[in-house]
This record gives structure tokens, sequence and C-alpha cells, in this order.
């Protein structure tokens, strides 16, 4: 297993989609946070926009979620269209194995993503973010990594289940919910007998981001969200492996 793991890493960083998604994210959220700065202090007008550049909002203003989905499909299909699955199963793995680290990558570069949106942003808005430094921020922030890693395993899944119509299908997850998200929460508001509906909209795998990016959430409401994502993470990759199991080389 330690040689797969190996294998896989002498390959890794020789992808040219990695630099290009991750210049991608990077350029994206730099217009973000200098549109805002032009705009006014982030404490001022800037907030009013409702985008932000605290660190709680980070991960959701860059974006993450939309670039990661595309990495995902074109780094778990690549090694079906090049055929070089045929090679790592003639060498004696097995599917489960190198699904594994397919997913043991994708998490890490989960995480990578995930601290270079945050340190751009810190070191771009030093004096607002730097304030914000306390445990609770830092949980959120935890808690939001861990949403995004859910977030990466239900792309692996869709990655492994749709084959080559996987790019569509990532790209257009975090953009449907992006749009349908704030519409059924405006009706839920007007609607009270559809609030639930909303509720149950930002405890979905697409919303736990989102949700822990905003301030003043109760505790109960932090930990249930907590929970989702590790349940989330837990049962989208062992969906995911699965569906890889099915797949042919």
């Amino acid at each position: 297993m330690s040689n797969l793991f190996e294998y896989e890493l002498s390959k890794f960083f020789k992808q040219k989609s990695l630099y290009i998604i991750l210049a991608s994210m990077c350029a994206f959220g730099l217009c973000i946070v200098l549109m805002l700065k032009l705009v006014g202090d982030a404490s001022g007008e800037a907030e009013m926009l409702g985008f932000g550049i605290s660190l709680r909002a980070t991960i959701s203003n860059f974006q993450v979620a939309l670039f990661l989905g595309i990495f995902a499909a074109i780094y778990i299909q690549s090694d079906y269209s090049s055929h070089v699955v045929k090679n790592v199963y003639a060498r004696g793995y097995t599917r489960v194995q190198f699904s594994v680290v397919k997913l043991c990558f994708l998490l890490l570069t989960t995480l990578a993503f995930c601290v270079v949106a945050l340190l751009i942003n810190f070191a771009l808005s030093y004096e607002s973010v730097s304030k914000e430094l306390n445990s609770e921020t830092l949980t959120a922030i935890a808690l939001q990594i861990l949403s995004m890693a859910a977030y990466s395993a239900l792309f692996f899944w869709l990655s492994n289940l749709c084959g080559k119509g996987a790019l569509a299908v990532c790209i257009a997850l975090p953009y449907v919910f992006l749009v349908l998200g704030p519409i059924v929460s405006m009706i839920a508001e007007v609607n009270k007998n559809i609030k639930p509906l909303g509720e149950i909209i930002n405890f979905l795998p697409m919303g736990l981001p989102g949700l822990l990016s905003g301030n003043g959430l109760p505790v109960w409401k932090t930990a249930l969200a907590g929970g989702l994502a590790a349940a989330y993470l837990c049962a989208f990759s062992a969906l995911g492996i699965i569906a890889s199991r099915k797949r042919e080389a």
C-alpha cells in the first residue's frame, strides 16, 4: 500500500490541472478581496455587500467548493482516461486500495486549497482579520474545513459514479445550490409553512460551509453541523469506494 502512495505522489504534483485550478481560485479570491477593499473598509460598505472578507467567510467567498469540484472530476477521471488504472491493477493492487489512495490525496488537496485561501485573505486583510483570531473563529474554520472535506467526498463519489460526465455534474452542483439556496431561504422567510425546508437545506453537504461561515451561530447548530459533516464524509467516502469497484478500467 505504501508503494501505491509513493506512486501516486510521484505523479500528483506533475498535474497541470492542479496548478491551473489553484491559481484560478487564488485569482478569483484576490479579485473579491481587492474589490471589497476598493469599495470600502471591511467593517463598512464591504460587509453591506454581503460578501465580507472575514476569516469565517473566506472559504465560502473564495468558492473553494467550485474549484475543488472541477479538480476532483479531472483528478479521478484522468487515470481512467489514460488507462493508468490498468497498470495499477496489473501490479496486484485492488480497486479499494486504489480508491482509498485517490481519496486521501483529494482530501489533502481540500486542506491545501482551504489553507491557501485563508492565507491569502489573512495577508491582504491583516488589520481586520487579525482581530477575529480567537478560539471560536478557529473552531468555526476547522469545522468549515471538515465540511469541505465532506463536500470533496461527495465529489469523489459523483466522479466515480458519473464517469466522463463527472466534470459537468461537479461544476453544476455548487452553482445550482448557490442559486437555489438563497431563493428557497427567502421563500421560507415569507412562507412560514416551508421554513423548516430552509433550515434543512442549510444542513445539506452543500450548505454546511456557508452555514458555518456566519457569526452568532447557536452552539447546537454548530455541533449538529460538525456531526453531519463527519457523517457525510464517512458516507460519501464509502459510496465513492463502492462506485469505483463497479467502474470499468
